[in-house]
């Protein structure tokens, strides 16, 4: 997905390790857009991360609650052809070569109003995700309409040299955040059950410690206009909306604040900053 993955180049960890002693440092003031492109890729990769484990649940309830054996084999073939499902006493859970997630639930099908469903997860470092481990609860608050509820969340930042597998670090955060998410059909056949929209809700993401050569930075943010998830060939992107974000160093003394307007079209992203 573009601008998702969580490869920083040598340039970004200058620009992001600035940020935890002066937010809006030199390296900050001469490459601003370079600073809040990156701040802004770990929001987003934060919020969509969140969008594929609820839809991973989606497709769970459709497996689950399919009324017959052929059906349940379909939406097996796909949706779940390279990952292992299984029940076992009343929790369903999934496994591929990225990690694991469990799901609970109240025995209502996730699209219908008053279901809670329960996700944890545990996916793999390495694997250049954001969000690695945790559990979050969804609600349905109307057919096709969720609240997505998420505290400390195990993430990472993965700092790597520009095309070595050799060197890499990683850096713990939490992450949280309160979503009111809607879906709706696709127009054609795409990995995901449905397209999403985020109508409202805000998140973010400090250090899960506070220590020399970390990321000393806290991380909010708030969804300003609504956010559009769709599928552009290959991949997932954000087509349209906004976030205000709002970046603090450790001991509070250095705080910035931008919004980015997101209006991108396939072939071309397209996120500026103000």
């Amino acid at each position: 997905m573009k601008g998702m993955v969580c490869k920083i180049a040598l340039v970004c960890v200058a620009v992001l390790s600035s940020m935890s002693s002066c937010i809006i440092g030199e390296i900050a003031d001469r490459d601003e857009f370079a600073s809040h492109k990156l701040i802004y890729e770990y929001s987003e990769s934060a919020i969509y991360e969140m969008l594929y484990s609820l839809d991973m649940s989606v497709r769970v309830s459709a497996y689950v609650n399919a009324t017959t054996d052929s059906a349940r084999a379909a939406v097996g073939k796909a949706y779940f052809s390279s990952a292992k499902i299984a029940q076992v006493g009343g929790v369903w859970t999934v496994e591929n070569k990225y990690g694991k997630w469990s799901f609970e639930s109240n025995a209502l099908p996730i699209g219908q109003q008053g279901a809670e469903w329960r996700i944890a997860l545990s996916r793999n470092s390495g694997n250049d995700v954001f969000i690695h481990s945790g559990d979050f609860l969804i609600k349905a608050t109307d057919s096709k309409k969720w609240l997505l509820q998420l505290k400390d969340i195990g993430s990472q930042i993965t700092e790597r040299l520009e095309g070595s597998q050799k060197y890499e670090k990683y850096f713990d955060f939490k992450s949280y955040g309160t979503y009111s998410v809607v879906a709706s059909e696709p127009d054609s056949i795409q990995p995901f059950f449905y397209d999403y929209k985020i109508e409202s809700g805000n998140g973010g993401f400090v250090p899960d410690k506070i220590e020399p050569g970390h990321y000393n930075i806290a991380v909010s943010y708030s969804v300003d206009t609504p956010l559009s998830l769709r599928y552009d060939a290959s991949e997932y992107i954000f087509t349209d909306g906004s976030l205000l974000l709002k970046v603090v160093n450790s001991d509070n003394s250095s705080v910035e604040s931008f919004k980015a307007v997101v209006n991108t079209i396939p072939g071309n992203w397209n996120v500026s900053f103000k």
